[in-house]
């Protein structure tokens, strides 16, 4: 693909691509500059919104054009790292909590509060989740993300 083709519009998959979605993906891409490669093409199908019929992200096809971007200079993607979050295999290797038993109902438990995971404890809470959660552990995306 030239670098002509790569100027808006231009079509990438079955999504044409528009100079406010260039704009939009060149300014996300160098806000969030700390996400690997995989959170912020998670990111931008979800902001954009870039899904298949089906719902899912297309996330294949954005993480091709931000590599072809890259590529030719329009775009700095961060280094290729290690994958975050981490696999299956090495959530179960971490030791979940234990389970409490909690009888009654949920007003005895108030005040309830929501707090960001410590980098510190995010095995052992992935793990936790794998082992409790009705939906198993799956790694989490987008507005998903834990903080760092």
């Amino acid at each position: 693909m030239s670098r002509s083709r790569l100027e808006p519009p231009f079509w990438i998959g079955d999504r044409l691509s528009a100079s406010e979605d260039m704009a939009l993906l060149k300014s996300t891409v160098q806000q969030f500059r700390h996400l690997s490669r995989m959170e912020l093409t998670a990111t931008l199908c979800e902001i954009l919104p870039w899904k298949a019929p089906n719902g899912r992200l297309k996330e294949a096809a954005c993480r091709q054009l931000l590599e072809r971007l890259a590529e030719r200079g329009m775009i700095r993607l961060p280094a290729k790292g290690r994958i975050w979050p981490p696999s299956n295999r090495e959530v179960e290797a971490a030791a979940p909590l234990p389970a409490p038993e909690m009888t009654g109902p949920l007003s005895a438990l108030r005040p309830i509060r929501v707090e960001p995971v410590p980098a510190a404890q995010r095995w052992t809470w992935n793990a936790t989740m794998a082992a409790y959660h009705p939906l198993g552990y799956r790694r989490p995306v987008g507005a998903h993300q834990l903080g760092r």
